[in-house]
């Protein structure tokens, strides 16, 4: 996200203000170092700071902003601006990457959601299936956009040039995630023994993260844990992988297999992994599994290892498919939606009586 700030600030017709959560207290499990925003108008949250509504309040009014993008529902100190008088006038933007699961729980939440859902003047989605549930929360088409996150696909789209350039094309396998169960970390584990008992020569795991599962990881013949990336080391991890692997069981939409494509490389995740609707075609850049199954994973990852000789082939066409996600193109997709808010002739949404509840 700091690229896609970065790109934002070079647009002419917005002005930017960053709010976000110190490192490491996103609850997220990542520990990404500070100075990744260095030089951005970014405010970094800490714990105390994160809850405080007023003081989160305080920070954007100073700003007196047109627009407010809330990253989702899930975060009260946000939620309670919707709704706060002094706020009256600001147009509201909502991310949101909650798939449609179709469980009893999302329908019933649509209640509840609904209503503060109908607040938004826009809700950004990442792709289809967060789109299939903002539509079942009742937000028309015409308020509706995708694309809600962004990489730095001009650093990573170099990796693979920096890979194709070796002697031979990378002979192991990386996955990047959280060590959490969500991310399927037993049926790597299980997928990837089996993998290694159908194949004579078998390659090397690669696993970057952290998390509670990480004593999952130790012990296991072949997978060695390089532990959670600062994002340069987490390129050169890019560069000496042949294959990326994500076997989630419950992923909105994994960046990180976004990151992959955008590095060229082929893909191997689960059907779970919300991303894969936009950037993963089965046998043509990667190869998709079924949830929560070491057994598909296994033969997938078998296929991946027999199919050496066109890795950097398959791999490449990843590059396109992520290109619809660079910082570029996300700055511009929030640029037209903040230009057709604040135009002259843009009609308000009031907040409470929402166009189309």
């Amino acid at each position: 996200m700091a690229a896609c700030f970065r790109e934002l600030m070079q647009q002419p017709t917005i002005e930017p203000r960053f709010l976000a959560f110190a490192s490491g207290r996103a609850n997220s499990g990542a520990n990404f170092r500070d100075d990744i925003v260095d030089g951005l108008p970014c405010k970094l949250l800490e714990s105390a700071e994160k809850h405080d509504a007023e003081h989160i309040l305080t920070l954007a009014l100073e700003h007196r902003p047109e627009v407010i993008v809330l990253c989702g529902w899930f975060h009260p100190a946000y939620r309670r601006l919707v709704k706060d008088p002094r706020c009256r006038g600001i147009q509201f933007i909502m991310i949101m990457d909650t798939p449609w699961l179709g469980k009893s729980r999302q329908w019933l939440a649509r209640i509840a959601l609904r209503r503060f859902v109908r607040d938004m003047a826009r809700v950004w989605v990442t792709g289809e299936r967060s789109w299939q549930y903002a539509r079942r929360l009742g937000v028309a088409e015409t308020r509706l956009r995708r694309g809600t996150y962004g990489i730095d696909y001009a650093k990573l789209s170099r990796c693979h040039a920096e890979r194709a350039a070796l002697p031979d094309w990378p002979r192991r396998f990386l996955f990047s995630g959280r060590y959490a169960p969500e991310k399927g970390l037993d049926v790597l584990v299980a997928g990837y023994q089996r993998y290694r008992e159908l194949v004579a020569d078998p390659w090397p795991l690669d696993c970057c993260g952290t998390g509670p599962l990480q004593p999952r990881l130790e012990g296991v013949p072949g997978l060695k844990n390089l532990g959670f990336l600062q994002p340069a080391e987490l390129m050169k991890a890019l560069v000496q992988a042949g294959v990326f692997v994500l076997p989630s069981t419950y992923d909105p939409w994994p960046l990180a297999l976004v990151e992959a494509a955008g590095s060229g490389l082929p893909i191997i995740c689960s059907e779970a992994c919300g991303s894969s609707v936009e950037l993963v075609r089965h046998l043509h850049n990667g190869w998709l599994s079924a949830t929560g199954d070491s057994q598909s994973l296994a033969a997938a990852m078998v296929a991946a290892h027999r199919s050496h000789g066109c890795l950097a082939t398959i791999g490449a066409r990843s590059l396109p498919m992520a290109a619809a996600y660079s910082a570029e193109r996300w700055a511009e997709r929030l640029v037209e939606m903040v230009d057709d808010l604040t135009a002259d002739d843009a009609e308000p949404l009031v907040v409470g009586q929402g166009r189309d509840r």
